[in-house]
Order: C-alpha cells, then sequence, then structure tokens
C-alpha cells in the first residue's frame, strides 16, 4: 500500500482516474476489504494506492457529501440547454443522457452500494465536441465552490483505449495520462477532442455517408415501394450496397426499404452459404414529410409504416457476385418465425458503392 499527500508535496504528479488502483481522497484505507467485497477472498495486503489533496485527519466519511451525482447532472443541464446541445445525433444515439446510470463513483462498476473514493464517472458516448475549454472551466469551478475534494473522471468509451479519458481536478485535467498546466489547458483539451473525433469517426464516417445516401434515394423509392406494397404487402425494395459495415471493410451493408410491420433475415447462397449475415441499424417512418426531422431508430409505442433497415454480410475475397436471399418472418407467442415465403437475388459486386466514392464533404473538426 503507498499512500501520498499532495498537500506536503505540491509537485507531485496527480494520477489518472484510469489508475483505478488510486484511491483518490479516501477516508478508510480499507483495500482489503472491499477486495474481499469484490472478490469473495481476502488478500494478503492492501492492493490499492492512496493519493490525498488534503491532509488525511480534516478528511470526513464520503457519506456526508454524496449528493454530488445530482448537482453535476444539474451542472450539465445547465450548460448543455444554454447551448442548445442537441442529446442525440443524427443516427438516434444518445449523445448524452440524463439518467441513474450517468453519473456513478468509483465502486459502481464493481458492484459495491457506496463509493470508494471521491471520483464521480461520467461516460464518453458518442460525441467530445461540448467539453471545450469554456464548459471544462465551469466544471472546474463547479469542484472548487462545491466539492473540492472531489474529481470527475469522463471514463473513456473502452478499457483498451484510456487515451480518450479525461479526468478534471479543481485545478488540473489530465487528458488521457498527460496532465496540463495552466497555459496548456486548451490546447490539451482540442488535442484531446481531435483524438476522439478521429478515432470515432473511423466507424461514424462511412456510417454517415451511407445513412445521408440513403436517405436521399427515399423520396424517389417511396413512391416505388407504395405501388409494390398495394399488390404486394410482404414486399420490400433494395436502396443501395456499400462496400464496408462502420469502417469494417470485411463486411458489406445492404440498404433495404420495408413494411415496418415485417421482419426480413438475409441469407448468402454463394459464393458461401457459411458467411456471416446480419443487421445493422433500423428506422422507422410513416410519410415522405418525416424523412428529414422525424425519421427516428426507435419504435418505441408509435405505429410506423416504413422501415429503412440496413442487413450486413461478410465479403470474400475476389468474389463478383453474391447470392442473397430474403426470408419472412412473423411474431409467433414473442418470437419471430419463419413465414415460409423467400426471395432470391444477386448483388454483383460493381453495383457495390465503394466509400470513396462519397467522401465529397466531410465535415468539419473539432
Amino acid at each position: 500500500m503507498n499512500s501520498i499527500n499532495a498537500y506536503f508535496n505540491p509537485d507531485v504528479p496527480w494520477p489518472s482516474a484510469d489508475e483505478y488502483r488510486i484511491r483518490y481522497n479516501a477516508k478508510e484505507k480499507n483495500g482489503i476489504e472491499l477486495d474481499e467485497a469484490v472478490y469473495g477472498e481476502a488478500p494478503d495486503q492492501d492492493s490499492f494506492s492512496y493519493f490525498d489533496s488534503v491532509p488525511r485527519l480534516i478528511l470526513k466519511p464520503i457519506d456526508y457529501e454524496t449528493d454530488i451525482e445530482d448537482a453535476l447532472s444539474a451542472c450539465y443541464e445547465e450548460y448543455l440547454n444554454s447551448i442548445n446541445y442537441e442529446l442525440k445525433n443524427e443516427f438516434g444515439d444518445a449523445n448524452f443522457r440524463f439518467d441513474e446510470n450517468m453519473f456513478l463513483y468509483f465502486g459502481s462498476y464493481q458492484g459495491l452500494s457506496e463509493p470508494i473514493d471521491r471520483t464521480v464517472c461520467v461516460p464518453l458516448l458518442e460525441d467530445e465536441s461540448f467539453y471545450t475549454e469554456e464548459f471544462v472551466s465551469q466544471l472546474q469551478q463547479f469542484l472548487k465552490a462545491e466539492f473540492p475534494l472531489w474529481r470527475i473522471y469522463i471514463v473513456a468509451r473502452s478499457r483498451a483505449e484510456e487515451d480518450e479519458s479525461l479526468t478534471i481536478y479543481p485545478e488540473y485535467i489530465i487528458a488521457g495520462s498527460i496532465q496540463s498546466r495552466p497555459e496548456t489547458q486548451g490546447t490539451l483539451l482540442r488535442e484531446w477532442r481531435q483524438k476522439n473525433y478521429d478515432r470515432v469517426e473511423i466507424s461514424r464516417g462511412p456510417r454517415r455517408r451511407q445513412f445521408n445516401a440513403v436517405k436521399s434515394k427515399l423520396p424517389e423509392a417511396l413512391g416505388q415501394f407504395k405501388a409494390q406494397i398495394g399488390q404486394h404487402p410482404t414486399t420490400f425494395l433494395q436502396l443501395a450496397a456499400f462496400d464496408n459495415w462502420q469502417g469494417d471493410q470485411q463486411k458489406a451493408s445492404l440498404w433495404c426499404l420495408v413494411a415496418s410491420q415485417r421482419m426480413y433475415r438475409l441469407s448468402l447462397s454463394s459464393p458461401d452459404s457459411q458467411l456471416w449475415c446480419g443487421r445493422g441499424d433500423d428506422y422507422y417512418f410513416t410519410s415522405e414529410d418525416e424523412l428529414t426531422n422525424k425519421i427516428t431508430r426507435y419504435k418505441n409505442d408509435e405505429e410506423f409504416k416504413y422501415g429503412l433497415t440496413q442487413f450486413i454480410f461478410s465479403k470474400k475475397p475476389d468474389c463478383q457476385r453474391y447470392d442473397l436471399g430474403f426470408r419472412e418472418l412473423q411474431m409467433i407467442n414473442n418470437s419471430f418465425e419463419p413465414t415460409g415465403k423467400e426471395w432470391a437475388f444477386t448483388l454483383d459486386v460493381k453495383d457495390i458503392i465503394i466509400d470513396e466514392s462519397l467522401r465529397t464533404e466531410e465535415l468539419p473538426k473539432n
């Protein structure tokens, strides 16, 4: 067990919250008990380290300060409202949420019912752009004024990409593992946002370009689809195929317009019937007027007339043609079962749209 007190050593490097075995301003040095609670077995010694920003004697039990969740949520809400921030992106995914899973303590991720130190965690979802110098400074002022012994941990999207994380102290920030100085905080934040943007854009860029390309085809396709659906209620309409799925070049994606009350499963018969098939995004709408402003990824409880469905399948090198099929499903006893209706069709590789051809206009970088 190691213990560092920054109060007596102001030049010591402050820890990134990624180092979750370093507990920040924890009142109790009870790492053996915590490990026993999580793993069911007491270790021989305390495997945690302890980093304190004030003399340990003046630290109170954390129970006295656990209203930071609601206070921090209100701080976020006030700022995001002030900039008219959209809580969902163009795909219907949450850029940010206000729910019980967004503001958690260290310990919650290990299944413990109480915080193990003074760290409040906020997951990084789909968007990093609102973590501007202005907002991060507001968060630091929030800590100084109301919770000076706490830190805010913007949790990376995955443990493998911890350089995406951001640790906010009242006086410092740590982006990944790099600690700021007062004069470098703005630059470090811009570099952190750019790194996050570039990494996510690998999948988000192709996804955005495909979605926009398909939406541009919908007004014309909808007229054709209406004529078909009047004669054949189980029909579907192929819109476009693309050479990747969210940047994964091992897969191709096929977008179709379907009746939202129907469900279809894609299969491959050649060049290899064992190639993987699956589903990607699903979107729903009722009228042509909704194509630009009311298309939604989630059905909720509403009745939508049309579905925009992305099917995915594994590609095979040097293949020139894919023989595919659709199987219709219907809901029986709370599960989808085949109706016996199937359709076969051929997709030539030359008709698959290359993502590079869609890069006519890139989104501005942060």
